[in-house]
């Protein structure tokens, strides 16, 4: 999935800052959803909202499964047996 940023090129990547801040973007937005879990029209629009803001970095709907994916597997290996489907 890593391929997909622009950042990618990044010298020593696991180690850039934009590599970093993404992350805390992503872990960020990854609470706030679950903070809305309940409030099904407030998720959707949230969720929407930043699905069009990533058309305009140029996402691809074929992106969305690889990233999700991944997404997946870092909240699995990070949860362990917390995490549920």
């Amino acid at each position: 999935a890593l391929d997909l940023y622009p950042f990618k090129n990044e010298r020593d990547l696991y180690n850039s800052e934009k590599l970093k801040s993404h992350g805390v973007r992503v872990v960020t937005v990854v609470g706030a959803a679950v903070d809305k879990i309940e409030e099904l029209d407030m998720l959707a629009l949230t969720l929407t909202e930043l699905g069009m803001k990533h058309v305009g970095y140029g996402a691809k709907p074929a992106h969305y499964d690889i990233v999700g994916k991944a997404l997946l597997k870092t909240l699995r290996d990070a949860l362990g047996t917390n995490f549920t489907n």
